[in-house]
């Protein structure tokens, strides 16, 4: 290919991955940092390309793997082709390698997509609980809801900063599930929630981790009534599915203001 050729594939590659900035990309880079006035630099202006430094590359990729949930650490690890010894002797034999592969090499590891995996886990968690919790457009239920909206009622708001340090410390955590999302920076002490895909036990015993919203509940209620008209009246399986549903269906019930679900 000639010279002009390459240079012409060139451009075209940067046109697909700059794509120009448009109003929902500026409110998503506000939910992200809220407290940086994006609407004022001129590098983030709507209308011009989205900047683009190659640095930028694994780090996105990292953390959107991270946020979207579905991707796993193997799973990135194998379409990125790295195939280091000391990463298939940790995925064959278990994590009592992580330290070891990170450490023994840290020039390696500066350049191994692993460390923008680990750096943007808190990251991830961190903005996604900006936009589920604290951007939240309706009242939150659950125990950590409830108190999150008494500090909201009352004009209390912790820095973005101060968030991002907490979650990085391992001070705060953020997990969304399907009723909304856990806080639990811990392993989960509540009882029945391994036999529990939606975590109802969370939501029955007034789990002082739970972010319920009111919303996803009512999302979940069809199915879960589905299910149990599925199954026979006189099975284990029916009154446990059962119990659920009243659960959920108590749960919406219950004032906005006063909810201790």
């Amino acid at each position: 290919m000639s010279d002009f050729g390459l240079t012409n594939a060139s451009a075209h590659l940067r046109v697909a991955l700059q794509p120009v900035i448009q109003e929902p990309d500026i409110e998503e880079l506000e939910q992200i940092d809220p407290y940086r006035d994006w609407r004022n630099e001129d590098e983030f202006a709507i209308g011009k390309p989205w900047p683009l430094e190659s640095h930028q590359l694994r780090r996105s990729l990292a953390l959107y793997a991270q946020r979207s949930g579905l991707v796993t650490i193997s799973s990135l690890r194998r379409q990125l082709q790295h195939i280091a010894r000391e990463m298939s002797q940790y995925y064959a034999k278990g994590s009592q390698f992580a330290r070891n592969f990170i450490e023994d090499d840290p020039e390696d590891y500066a350049k191994h997509i692993c460390k923008e995996w680990r750096e943007t886990m808190s990251e991830s968690a961190c903005l996604a609980y900006l936009r589920d919790v604290i951007f939240a457009g309706e009242p939150l239920l659950g125990g950590a809801g409830n108190f999150i909206e008494q500090q909201k009622q009352r004009g209390i708001v912790t820095p973005r900063d101060e968030l991002m340090r907490r979650f990085k410390k391992g001070m705060m955590a953020y997990k969304a599930n399907p009723l909304g999302g856990c806080t639990n920076p811990g392993d989960c002490k509540s009882e029945g929630k391994g036999l529990s895909l939606l975590d109802i036990p969370c939501l029955e015993d007034g789990c002082k981790h739970l972010i319920a919203k009111r919303s996803n509940i009512i999302r979940i209620i069809p199915y879960q009534q589905k299910l149990v008209e599925t199954l026979s009246p006189d099975s284990v399986e029916y009154s446990m599915e059962k119990r659920e549903l009243d659960v959920l269906l108590s749960a919406i019930q219950l004032p906005k203001e006063t909810s201790n679900v």
